[in-house]
């Protein structure tokens, strides 16, 4: 005789089964609310007190997880500068401090172009075979220590990097960095895309989110309204949708920040600022409407704003992308803080 019992046990069996297979298929309730750490110099101010201070603060409002990004510095001919040591202190510290605060943490390495011939990581391309090979066994060596790193202290998010478009071509040798991080690091993984080119990247099925510099130009206008940029990020938001549900894979924004200026929702990435007051309100209205367009879709695993800096007096923050203003700060509580998964909760799955 079938019991109540059993029906019930039975059902809660399915449940179970489903809620596997939902979760196994890349798309498992998750909401990463992260902030970018920067650094005025090459990344020492992330060992200091003053990051300390840095990441009990933005716990306060709601971010339950942080990105650095060690250099390594690149040269013209596609040679890659890089310390072999597995003991930088600048990533180990704060990455300690990250467990005792019970934050998340995606450790992502940035190549230094300033002083080549570069001017963004994007604009990295070489006119002969010889530097491509150069690049790609420097980097291949580079990035395999910072896994090792990120393995050793434990950061739930390894990115492999960010922006190289002219890259992307070199499909087989991304496969083979990918195939030796997996090796020496067990958490998951992405790849920063711009977010001109996420659809051009061959290896995200080789990855565990897609991720996206999340530059979008919401509006053609300077100053939009609240409702303008709703209805452009609709549009850009069913277009992310469709391509996660293509590839089976969630999406985390890498980067998401806006500049102080009237045309922040035009040209997210441009660092022209202004200091009017009309400049301010449309950067805090970009912030606002971007985290409360992506704080539950199920298609955005998480969002690492663009950025932060620890507070040390001898230097002053860079103004661009600065979101260490009262308003901003109320604007990411606000949002954040209401999110359903809290800091302790928050899961990172594929």
């Amino acid at each position: 005789m079938i019991t109540k019992t059993l029906i019930l046990s039975l059902l809660l069996l399915l449940i179970l089964l489903f809620s596997q297979t939902y979760t196994n298929s890349g798309f498992e309730n998750t909401t990463i609310k992260g902030m970018t750490i920067s650094c005025q110099t090459w990344g020492y101010e992330w060992a200091t007190p003053e990051m300390k201070q840095s990441l009990k603060e933005l716990k306060q409002l709601g971010v339950n997880s942080f990105a650095i990004h060690p250099y390594a510095r690149i040269r013209n001919d596609g040679n890659i500068k890089y310390s072999n040591s597995l003991e930088q202190e600048h990533i180990s510290v704060p990455l300690t401090w990250a467990k005792e605060l019970r934050l998340k943490v995606m450790l992502k390495p940035h190549l230094a172009y300033w002083g080549s011939k570069f001017s963004w990581p994007g604009d990295i391309n070489f006119n002969n075979e010889e530097s491509w090979q150069h690049f790609f066994n420097d980097y291949k060596k580079w990035i395999v220590i910072q896994a090792q790193i990120a393995e050793k202290y434990k950061a739930e998010i390894f990115c492999i990097g960010v922006e190289y478009k002219h890259s992307l071509e070199y499909e087989q040798e991304w496969k083979e960095i990918i195939s030796e991080i997996r090796k020496v690091y067990s958490g998951k993984l992405t790849y920063g895309a711009n977010w001109d080119t996420y659809n051009e990247v061959p290896f995200w099925g080789e990855l565990d989110y897609i991720g996206i510099q999340a530059y979008f130009p919401i509006v053609n206008k300077k100053n939009p309204s609240e409702s303008e940029l709703d209805s452009g990020w609709n549009t850009i938001l069913l277009q992310l949708q469709n391509y996660s549900i293509e590839k089976n894979k969630r999406i985390i924004f890498t980067e998401l920040g806006y500049n102080v200026s009237e045309f922040a929702g035009k040209e997210p990435w441009s660092s022209h600022g202004s200091n009017s007051e009309s400049a301010k309100i449309t950067q805090e209205r970009c912030l606002k409407t971007a985290l409360e367009k992506t704080k539950s879709n199920p298609t955005i695993a998480g969002v690492f704003l663009w950025k932060w800096f620890p507070e040390i007096e001898k230097f002053r923050w860079h103004e661009n992308f600065n979101l260490q203003t009262p308003k901003n700060k109320k604007i990411i509580a606000n949002v954040w803080m209401n999110t359903n998964n809290n800091n302790k909760d928050s899961k990172f799955g594929k």
